[in-house]
């Protein structure tokens, strides 16, 4: 007779997926540039509120805090805290975290794209209570790293542009800045062999 072994795994234990992809995630970063609010009701428009919003968009809720508290705060199932080097370069859709800027309160913003040399964010900045997408280099006041999100699978992404989303994700911002629209865009083709999504 063979024994048979049932692991059981704890509630809870499994990440849960977001209920948006991270090109969703990213789109909705984009166009809170041009959307500054309120969003936890307090001091006016801040850095966190970005930061509260996005946690709600994922699925989540915010622990809450200053920017720079979110180097250290509660993080939900499955996301994950990743201290900056040259060999982490920021994805879209992480959490960018500044511990300290130009003020003690540390920042918060959303990647849209980064690089070796620069991470360019979606943000609000509690200065002016306004709102803007801006390219800081690393040396930004002082750069934590990033929160990683765990996003909802990609249908429209193949296996292939998976393992090149950052690349492909960067071409298809840079493309929507050249006058691109997000409604002409389906992933799908490959263009010169460089990631760049076409429209069918």
């Amino acid at each position: 007779m063979a024994l048979i072994t049932v692991i059981m795994t704890p509630a809870g234990a499994m990440a849960k997926e977001a209920p948006v992809t991270r090109r969703q995630a990213i789109d909705w970063a984009r166009k809170q540039s041009e959307n500054p609010k309120d969003y936890d009701g307090g001091y006016g428009v801040q850095c966190v509120d970005l930061a509260v919003a996005y946690y709600r968009l994922l699925g989540e809720k915010s622990p809450g805090g200053n920017g720079k508290d979110y180097a250290e705060n509660a993080l939900p199932q499955g996301w994950k805290r990743i201290a900056f080097n040259n060999k982490n370069i920021p994805l879209p859709g992480d959490i960018a975290v500044w511990t300290k800027t130009n003020s003690n309160y540390g920042h918060v913003a959303i990647v849209l794209y980064a690089d070796a040399k620069s991470l360019t964010v979606s943000e609000f900045l509690g200065s002016n209570h306004q709102a803007r997408i801006h390219t800081y280099s690393y040396s930004f006041g002082t750069f934590f790293g990033v929160i990683r999100p765990v996003f909802s699978p990609d249908p429209l992404l193949s296996v292939f542009e998976r393992s090149n989303f950052p690349k492909l994700i960067i071409n298809y911002l840079k493309d929507k800045a050249a006058g691109q629209t997000v409604e002409n865009r389906i992933s799908g083709q490959i263009r010169n062999n460089d990631f760049h999504c076409i429209s069918k």
